[in-house]
């Protein structure tokens, strides 16, 4: 005789609601950062028009959930090459942040994960688009301003849509 499989019901959006009302954030951090530049050949690069855009990778997970913890990390990463050359990186920086949540009841992994891919984000993006800015400021290059996270929740792949100033 077969053995009769039992379904467990899809996790309704009141219960998530629920689940991130009874969160409490007791921190965020830097865990690790890391720059790289090629001084010389960024200038060289940036005088020959030959700089590409800046590109954004991003990663956001679950690094504990316990039945009264939940920790959320980030890592982010700005490259920027050459325009014909993309292996070539001129510029290089990653950045990894975790936050950590008091739970209000047992966590969920379905929950958990679903609120580390998704609201996580917005807690973590203003300390990343600091954290570049500051950095770039005192690598003494033209302070890099990364971009709001659009409405649909995504941040924008190609960050730097560099502007030839017009001459008079």
């Amino acid at each position: 005789m077969a053995k009769k499989k039992t379904i467990k019901s899809a996790p309704t959006p009141d219960q998530y609601l629920d689940f991130i009302g009874a969160m409490v954030l007791q921190g965020v951090g830097l865990d690790n950062a890391k720059v790289n530049i090629d001084r010389g050949e960024l200038a060289q690069a940036t005088l020959d028009d030959a700089v590409s855009q800046l590109s954004l990778d991003t990663e956001f997970g679950v690094i504990l959930n316990t039945n009264e913890q939940l920790i959320v990390g980030a890592k982010l990463k700005i490259n920027q090459s050459k325009k014909n050359d993309l292996s070539n990186q001129l510029l290089n920086i990653e950045c990894s942040f975790s936050a950590l949540f008091q739970l209000g009841f047992p966590g969920n992994s379905v929950f958990a994960n679903r609120f580390a891919n998704t609201e996580a984000k917005l807690i973590f993006w203003p300390y990343f688009r600091h954290f570049i800015a500051d950095t770039s400021y005192r690598m003494a290059i033209t302070p890099i301003l990364v971009p709001l996270i659009t409405a649909a929740g995504q941040q924008e792949k190609n960050l730097l849509h560099k502007k030839k100033a017009s001459k008079s």
